[in-house]
């Protein structure tokens, strides 16, 4: 007669086991629910791009071609012609102005006949600018002149003007002599060729705003 053989286990010993068994089983029902849960998806939904409404223009060709004559194009009416050649005045004579007298007043000449006292701190140098048939005046100060040539020393051309005082310039002859060295450095400046043409030299002597005086119509 075969004998089987059983474990016999101590009560300590067999109520662990059965503890162990009961969260055993515990977990494996939990793992069962797990495994029956369906997935759940969040359907996306398509991203149409962006698109730039176009504009349809109804406009016949016949309507564009009326408002493309209505139009007006406005040119510039600086005469290119006016104050571009620089000759001093007393050497005008009437066979150079005749010469010229399709473009009378590109021929011009510049002096600084007075000055005055402006009661502000300095003194304001009276600028004439002439042509064959018309005059122009501005003012410009001795700081405006300085200005002016350091500007030129930009564009590598020299301007050379009376030296700097230390002191204010007060006294009647030394003003004098100011006044007569500035206007022949102007002279100097401007009978070289092209200086007239230069934006700069038009713009402090306003020989632009001085043309457009002459084809003014009012």
């Amino acid at each position: 007669m075969s004998h089987k053989s059983r474990t016999i286990l101590s009560s300590k010993r067999a109520r662990g086991a059965a503890k162990k068994s009961k969260k055993l089983l515990q977990l494996e029902a939990q793992l069962e629910q797990l495994a029956i849960v369906p997935l759940m998806f969040t359907p996306t939904m398509p991203v149409k791009p962006l698109e730039t409404p176009v504009i349809e223009d109804e406009r016949t060709d016949e309507e564009e071609e009326e408002e493309e004559e209505d139009v007006v194009v406005i040119s510039n009416p600086f005469p290119r012609n006016i104050c571009t050649r620089f000759v001093q005045k007393n050497l005008w004579t009437p066979r150079d102005i005749k010469k010229f007298a399709s473009t009378p007043d590109a021929t011009f000449s510049v002096s600084i006949p007075t000055f005055r006292d402006a009661h502000e701190g300095y003194v304001a140098y009276s600028v004439i600018i002439e042509t064959p048939y018309h005059s122009w005046r501005v003012e410009k100060r001795y700081s405006e002149f300085v200005v002016l040539a350091q500007t030129l020393q930009l564009k590598e051309i020299l301007f050379e003007l009376p030296p700097k005082t230390w002191f204010k310039v007060t006294q009647d002859d030394a003003l004098a002599e100011r006044r007569e060295r500035l206007e022949a450095s102007c002279i100097d400046l401007l009978q070289r060729d092209g200086i007239p043409t230069i934006p700069c030299i038009r713009e402090f002597f306003q020989l632009d705003m001085f043309a457009v005086s002459l084809t003014d119509p009012q």
